[in-house]
């Protein structure tokens, strides 16, 4: 079985600029090995505001509160997450186009609609907290790490990785992922 890809031949021969196969199946051939989807799955849910969030949760909970109010949520979310990945694994497609298929063209771009308002604001959060963290580990470097530059150049950074496709989020959480274990394990030591 296999979903339909477009109404259109012109659809269904469009591909991103990037190859990502935004639009369309993922041919067998050219689809990414668990390493590479995992490593990119760790690099987008590991973000600043979690990572606020998971202070905030340390200083106002027990760590054992912490540790059970952590375990609940994620299996909430990865029952929610994991079918839905496993259904766009098996077919080759985006998140984009399941919806496509689940509520309709109309129903897609309402679901299109609410998803882009919300990472916006997403997007803008995590921008400045960026700008604030760097401001917060640089003070005294000057106008580039100022709030509000930092802000700028973070949030363009994020945008470039977005722009990339999937390559540009391999190459940044297989940098990223590794410094961010580290770091947090130094972390844990220190506390």
């Amino acid at each position: 079985m296999s979903l339909p890809i477009g109404n259109t031949v012109q659809e269904r021969q469009i591909i991103d600029v990037t190859g990502d196969y935004a639009r369309h199946c993922v041919p067998q051939e050219k689809r990414k090995d668990v390493f590479s989807i995992a490593m990119v799955t760790a690099g987008f849910t590991i973000c600043m505001s979690g990572l606020f969030t998971g202070a905030a949760m340390a200083k106002g909970m027990s760590l054992g509160e912490a540790i059970l109010a952590n375990i609940v949520g994620n299996i909430i979310l990865a029952a929610y997450s994991g079918l839905t990945a496993a259904i766009g694994a098996k077919y080759g497609v985006s998140s984009t186009m399941l919806c496509r298929h689940a509520f309709g063209r109309q129903g897609a771009i309402i679901i299109g609609l609410l998803w882009a308002i919300t990472l916006t604001g997403w997007y803008s959060v995590q921008s400045g907290f960026f700008g604030q963290t760097i401001n917060a580990l640089l003070p005294n470097a000057g106008w580039i790490s100022s709030v509000r530059v930092a802000t700028l150049w973070g949030g363009l950074l994020m945008m470039l990785t977005a722009v990339m496709g999937f390559r540009g989020l391999q190459i940044l959480s297989n940098i990223g992922i590794p410094l961010l274990l580290i770091v947090a394990s130094y972390g844990i030591w220190l506390s």
